[in-house]
């Protein structure tokens, strides 16, 4: 038998045999296996019939009815959002966090002091034991999840809708976003640089080479040291991706801080930088952060239930003007 669905926002998550109960729901997101009438079961007060998806993927269902979305206060009279995430938007789609309770860091804490750029420059067995553990990265076979797609769905909406990334992993981009609505402030893992010509290329061509043997791949163009395109530990994030996330920061009227420790700087700080600039600040972590004083909430519940609904809540007050 498949499970019910209590339809009560405007964003539901939608599984294979999983029975939808609801009202003025609309399939997006096509072409799926097929749409069918569901199998007798609980109605609405209109007595519209349930649907079963049946797809092998899982899909959104958009609420036409807004009347269940409970609006605060801070998200309304919001047309500019800039969204700040860290690894904890990711944990879902299977890639790990590093500070966590099953964190790369708690893991393996020398980690840390191993991928420092000095290190990294200074010690071959120090970059073969980075492409090592970059070859076998959950990220390669992860896909967005809940929270990556709600984000997506603001900027559908019509919401001008900003990520300031600190991941590497590139699920926001997987989500249909333009790639120019993100800024991977911590540089991204799907790339490689030189670090003597700069000559930059896909990250997949060096890991395969990783795989067949060179334990620390040079440049094919002037023999140097290849590096992800990540920021590591001692490195300066890039001057012009800071810049601009700075100026996204102090234009927003809400700051979104999502999955994030808000221990790393300067990333950390466009937080405050975007109250002192008048926006609303929501924070979204399990874990308190040293921002939470300055936040107008702050949501403890899970990143993949709370996204959603606070992209309902924001998609609301869109609809209703």
């Amino acid at each position: 038998m498949p499970g019910v669905v209590s339809v009560t926002g405007r964003l539901e998550y939608a599984y294979d045999d999983v029975e939808v109960v609801g009202v003025g729901l609309i399939p997006c997101g096509f072409p799926v296996a097929g749409w069918l009438p569901g199998r007798p079961g609980p109605r609405r007060s209109t007595g519209v019939p349930p649907i079963t998806c049946r797809s092998g993927r899982r899909r959104y269902l958009r609420l036409a009815a807004m009347e269940d979305v409970e609006i605060p206060g801070w998200a309304r009279e919001v047309r500019r959002v800039a969204v700040l995430t860290g690894a904890g938007i990711s944990t879902d789609s299977g890639v790990p966090d590093y500070r966590g309770p099953d964190g790369v860091w708690t893991r393996d804490p020398k980690l840390a002091d191993a991928f420092t750029h000095d290190r990294f420059m200074a010690d071959p067995q120090v970059r073969a034991r980075f492409w090592r553990t970059y070859l076998g990265h959950a990220a390669w076979r992860a896909e967005p999840n809940a929270a990556h797609q709600a984000l997506a769905e603001l900027d559908r909406a019509g919401l001008a809708v900003r990520i300031l990334t600190q991941n590497v992993d590139g699920l926001h981009q997987m989500t249909g976003i333009a790639a120019r609505k993100v800024l991977e402030l911590h540089g991204s893992m799907r790339s490689v640089v030189c670090t003597g010509c700069r000559a930059r290329s896909e990250a997949r061509a060096a890991l395969d080479r990783v795989a067949a043997g060179e334990a620390d791949p040079p440049c094919r163009d002037c023999g140097g040291i290849l590096q992800l395109a990540v920021v590591l530990f001692g490195q300066y994030l890039d001057p012009d991706t800071l810049d601009q996330a700075t100026r996204i920061a102090a234009a927003s009227r809400l700051m979104l801080a999502v999955g994030s420790s808000l221990l790393v700087e300067p990333a950390a700080s466009l937080c405050r930088l975007a109250v002192e600039a008048g926006a609303r600040l929501v924070i979204v972590n399990r874990d308190p952060t040293p921002y939470d004083g300055l936040a107008d909430e702050v949501i403890r519940e899970p990143i993949g239930t709370a996204l959603p609904r606070i992209a309902a809540a924001l998609t609301a007050t869109v609809r209703a003007d």
